[in-house]
């Protein structure tokens, strides 16, 4: 109807009308083919600018628009409005021209989009033009790149802005509202969006697709600087091999109170979408403020992502990623982790989450490192199968436990930092696993780590500065191994409740109180843990607890190194040494087994069994002790194949009635080997009592006492003395006594019953009150220097005196000297006065001593004994010339 070929022409106010035809690409309407004409205040049914053209079109109405070629132009203010029938775009752009569009009102009734901008070359440029109630405002495609400013799109039911099949563009300080997408990109398409305003795009009807940006089909684009406000669903999703570019986009999910739009999200990541999220700001209340689910991959770099009213970050269904240096903040959960997710979290802080800094469960994975997770109400929880591999995190100052770990949950937690936590460090319950290697749980005010019915592992950690260390309850089945516990306000390791955890090679140090308690019916299992420097017992058991130790090394104890209260354990294999007190207390009623042990330095009794209490002490090796070896009172023990050395006080000691079974026990180098006091009792079979200081064995109770194939020698007094009672001694033997070998101080008739005994090598074999035919008769004599003695006499029958040489021991034979003999002689040689021998016969003389009396003879030959390596104990000595013994002894 109008053609314009002319440089020059301006057509002003001019209609022009044409039935819209089937085609709309028939020729009709305006066309300008070249020149730059101006039309204004016209109402045109079509236009093409075709050519060269570079017209200006001004406040004209344009129902079809279409620039092409290298057409280029001016249109301003004009109304651009695609008629309803024929379902074609308002404005079609494929032109290298460079036209420009200002301040134009662009609407598409019934278009698929209201502007299309297509073509490899084609340039354009869009400024301050409003476009409204469109299925798509903006559409670019084929490679087209347009630019956009300062421009308002309204009511897209699909799409604002539209990039497919490698469009792009630039998109600059644009509004964009109430879409229900407010930019879709797609195919390889990848436009440049800076400093644009993206608010309440929810579409028509609200649906769970409506968000401010959506990137999917292997789409991208940059989006820098942008502001996605109160969008219904998302503000940003990315899917299906999406790859964008979201770098410092202000990301508000609702400006509405609380309520109206809970189930918003900031930026969606899912169905295999990657793309990058770079210092993005995302708050407000929603969802999550950044989701990532099905197997979507992207990288997320130092956003802060605050505020949110469920999840600040959320990966879900397989997603994964990198994020990494982000600050998550003001949550109630800052990172969820659900279903097979698998992100690597990598210098990221959390903080301030009203429920749980990190929430992991229902199978999800994933890698965190380097994280600050602090000051949130748990720091961490892992629950539902979630194996999280947690390392070189610090998690600190929560408002209740940093790591939480229930449910059947997994996880790794490798050198982490877990500080001041109210309830505990580590918390694992109800069936929770985990691993926990070398990681440094310190200064929790009350628990450092805590298991109630968990199963988790804990190796190589170091667990330092809480109230207890480690407190396992409630049929616990955890691992310690290779720990580092000590420096506790009250126990280094607390076990209670039925809790069955092993504990192996910690070591558990520097408490004020138990460095171990068992309570409540414990059952731990604890080897090779080095337990020490403790200011109460370095382990208490108590309440009924049972549990076993084994080959522990157990030091410098203040109170007992076991006590044994009320319970049941097995100590077996044990080191116990260096305590300031006993090593094992029994009391209480305290049962269960001590056997195998090294029991070394004590200052008190080394093992003390009390308070009707019943263990079953046996191979074990007590020595060294500065108070006594064994003390029963007031209970029953099973005693049985002990070895007790170097003791300063009693070997094995009855007391207020105790009763004890001695069997196969061999002590020795002590004060006393073993004493029996009124009112205790028991049978005694196979001891081996030797080189005692006073006596080998004291005997004052008028039980029933039965001694069986026992051993008596080398005591430096007396061997066995009878106080009271009527003892039973059957096929024991009584070797190398000083003194006397049995003592019987008992004045009522009959008296203690020896049979078949052998007395070898003793000063005097028996001594009695009353004497009894059947002590020589049933017992066998040799080498002794008295058989029997009665009240310090000859038995009857025994003939002649003996002469002083007989009774101080004389010389064998051979020129030998035994050791009984030599201390014999010594302890008895000052006493004695007879004839000096003569200077040619004398012993002394030819020794080259001068004159002297049997007895300076005898001494001599003594002082030979010891000379040639055998160890006298002068202890005992007493009398005249005993200073003359020690000082030539020494020489």
């Amino acid at each position: 109807a109008l053609q314009l070929d002319a440089q020059r022409c301006v057509v002003e106010r001019m209609v022009v009308e044409m039935l819209a035809p089937e085609d709309p690409h028939a020729p009709g309407g305006a066309a300008v083919l070249q020149g730059s004409p101006i039309l204004r205040h016209c109402r045109l049914t079509d236009l093409k600018v075709l050519g060269g053209s570079t017209p200006l079109v001004l406040d004209c109405t344009v129902r079809l628009l279409a620039v092409e070629g290298a057409a280029g132009g001016v249109y301003y203010r004009n109304v651009l409005q695609s008629p309803a029938p024929l379902h074609v775009p308002a404005v079609r752009a494929a032109s290298s021209g460079h036209p420009c569009f200002m301040g134009n009102s662009v609407t598409g009734e019934g278009a698929p989009a209201a502007v299309e901008v297509t073509g490899p070359t084609t340039t354009c440029r869009w400024r301050f033009n409003t476009f409204a109630d469109t299925a798509v405002a903006f559409g670019v495609a084929e490679g087209a790149r347009p630019e956009c400013e300062a421009n308002h799109f309204r009511g897209a039911r699909v799409a604002a802005i539209h990039c497919q099949t490698g469009g792009g563009g630039t998109f600059t300080r644009n509004c964009i509202s109430e879409a229900e997408v407010g930019v879709h990109t797609q195919s390889r398409a990848d436009p440049t969006f800076v400093h644009n305003l993206l608010f309440d795009c929810s579409g028509p009807a609200r649906t769970r697709t409506a968000c401010a940006v959506r990137v999917d089909a292997a789409g991208a684009g940059r989006f820098l600087r942008n502001a996605l406000w109160d969008n219904a669903h998302a503000a940003a999703i990315v899917a299906t091999d999406g790859a964008p570019r979201l770098r410092d986009n202000s990301v508000l999910l609702s400006t509405k109170p609380r309520g109206t739009n809970v189930d918003a999200q900031g930026i969606v990541v899912q169905d295999g979408g990657k793309g990058e999220l770079i210092g993005n700001e995302v708050y407000g209340i929603g969802t999550a403020g950044v989701s990532i689910a099905g197997g979507a991959r992207p990288n997320v770099l130092r956003n802060h992502v605050h505020g949110c009213w469920a999840a600040a970050v959320r990966v879900s269904d397989g997603g994964g990623g990198v994020l990494k240096q982000n600050v998550i903040a003001r949550t109630p959960r800052g990172v969820v982790l659900l279903s097979k997710a698998d992100p690597m979290l990598d210098g990221n802080t959390i903080t301030g989450a009203t429920d749980a800094g990190v929430h992991a469960a229902d199978g999800a994975l994933g890698r965190l490192q380097h994280n600050s997770i602090v000051e949130n109400k748990t720091n961490v929880v892992v629950a539902a199968g979630a194996a999280p591999v947690l390392e070189h995190n610090t998690i600190s100052r929560s408002s209740s436990a940093g790591v939480h770990v229930h449910s059947g949950g997994l996880g790794t937690f490798r050198a982490n930092d877990i500080a001041d936590h109210p309830t505990a460090g580590v918390l694992v319950e109800d069936g929770g696993q985990g691993q926990f290697d070398s990681n440094r749980i310190h200064d929790n005010p009350r628990t450092g780590v805590l298991m109630r019915n968990g199963m988790a592992e804990f190796h190589k950690n170091v667990i330092i500065d809480s109230d207890v260390g480690v407190l396992c309850s409630a049929q616990s089945h955890g691992l310690f191994s290779m720990n580092f516990i000590r420096n506790h306000r009250e126990h280094g390791l607390k076990v209670e409740g039925r809790s069955r955890t092993r504990f192996q090679r910690n070591t558990i140090a520097h408490v004020p109180h138990a460095a171990v308690l068992l309570a409540a019916q414990a059952c731990p299992v604890l080897t090779d843990n080095d337990i020490g420097f403790c200011q109460g017992p370095a382990v208490h058991c108590t309440e009924q607890s049972t549990g076993s130790f084994a080959g522990n090394t157990i030091h410098d104890h203040r109170g007992p190194g076991f006590l044994v209260d009320d319970s049941c354990p097995e100590i077996r294999g044990c080191t116990i040494s260096e305590g300031a007190s006993e090593a094992v207390l029994y009391r209480n009623k305290g049962q269960g087994a001590l056997t195998k042990c090294q029991i070394l330095k004590h200052k008190g009794t080394c093992v003390a069994v009390t308070d009707q209490s019943n263990p079953v002490i046996m191979d074990n090796v007590i020595s060294d002790g500065a108070g006594d070896g064994i003390v029963v009172s007031e209970s029953r023990a099973q005693i049985q194949r002990n070895q007790l050395f170097r003791l300063v006080g009693f070997g094995l000691r009855l007391h207020d009635k105790g009763i004890s079974n001695f069997a196969h026990c061999e002590v020795g180098s002590a004060r006393v080997c073993l004493s029996i006091a009124e009112g205790c009792g028991g049978k005694f079979e196979g001891l081996n009592l030797h080189d005692a200081e006073e006596v080998l064995m004291s005997l004052h109770t008028s039980e029933y006492l039965e001694f069986r194939d026992c051993t008596f020698h080398r005591s430096a007094q007396d061997g066995v003395m009878v106080h009271n009672g009527a003892p039973q001694f059957f096929d024991n033997e009584f070797k190398e006594n000083a003194g006397v070998a049995c003592k019987i101080l008992v004045d009522a008739k009959p008296g203690p019953l020896l049979s078949n005994n052998a007395f070898t090598g003793n000063a005097v074999a028996i001594q009695c009150t009353h004497y009894r035919a059947e002590y020589q008769t049933g017992n066998a004599f040799a080498a002794n220097r008295q058989a029997i003695r009665v009240a310090d006499k000859a038995a009857p029958g025994e003939g002649r005196a003996p002469s002083p040489d007989e009774e101080c021991g004389a010389r064998d034979t051979d020129g030998e000297m035994d050791a009984a003999s030599a201390v014999f002689a010594i302890r008895t040689g000052s006493f004695k006065k007879v004839k000096r021998g003569n200077a040619a016969s004398s012993p002394s003389r030819k020794m080259g001593f001068g004159g002297g009396g049997w007895h300076s003879r005898r001494r001599q030959e003594a002082f030979e004994y010891g000379a040639a390596g055998h160890v006298l104990d002068w202890r005992g000595l007493q009398g005249p010339g005993a200073t003359d013994v020690r000082s030539l002894n020494r020489e």
